[in-house]
């Protein structure tokens, strides 16, 4: 446990050295006098939703990219430490940033009762978030351990701009009758996970379990 503590804690100072910790941090909260504004329900939801993954994003792909950059992942390579414990740790350190996000963002509406009075919209805000964001860990973290961060700079990219132009996108959306269509039918599979909290916890927990086997293989290939 010591060795996780030590590992996090790396992860953070090296967001903090960069000044990236900052952003993580104001980001939501700014975002959190927006949503508290805001008269139409469902963007309140969307923003809450983007706020948090944006905020894991910029946090997680900062390490990536530090750590391969100032060749950090070689030097802990090198130490005693588990190669499991190294891979988990990061695992944890991405979960972190979602609670960090979480409470950012939720602050300002818990004081004002904002969240009691559309709950039901937070929460699957939440739930949603947390399930994009175990897609999105289970997905990069593997090939994150596979191919460097450099190889995946394209991808990162597409991520970067989707994640910034979904909320003029889910605007302009809304002026067209297909575009309607769309974002109803989004909205209501998410509504399906969030109402299936037995079937959202299976995937998330098979997609994590599946994710960290692979990361543990290709790190332990990387390492040879």
């Amino acid at each position: 446990m010591v060795n996780y503590y030590y590992l996090i804690k790396k992860d953070l100072m090296m967001l903090f050295k960069n000044r990236i910790l900052l952003v993580m941090l104001l980001y939501p909260f700014g975002i959190s006098f927006i949503s508290i504004s805001s008269v139409d329900v469902s963007r309140i939801g969307i923003l809450i939703s983007l706020s948090i993954l944006f905020t894991v994003y910029v946090g997680s792909i900062t390490i990536m990219s530090v750590e391969e950059k100032d060749k950090i992942d070689i030097v802990f390579k090198s130490l005693p430490v588990r190669q499991v414990t190294l891979v988990n740790s990061r695992y944890i350190t991405i979960i972190l940033f979602y609670l960090i996000a979480l409470a950012t963002v939720s602050i300002i509406p818990l004081t004002n009762g904002v969240v009691a009075k559309n709950l039901d919209i937070y929460l699957a805000s939440y739930g949603i978030s947390l399930f994009i964001l175990f897609i999105y860990v289970s997905v990069m973290q593997p090939l994150y351990y596979r191919f460097g961060y450099m190889k995946l700079s394209h991808i990162t990219r597409v991520l970067y701009m989707l994640i910034i132009l979904i909320p003029f996108l889910y605007i302009r959306l809304r002026d067209f009758a297909w575009g309607q269509s769309i974002m109803e039918a989004i909205e209501k599979s998410g509504m399906v996970i969030v109402s299936n909290r037995s079937l959202a916890i299976l995937l998330c927990l098979s997609m994590l379990t599946i994710s960290i086997k692979l990361s543990h293989r290709f790190f332990r290939q990387n390492a040879m």
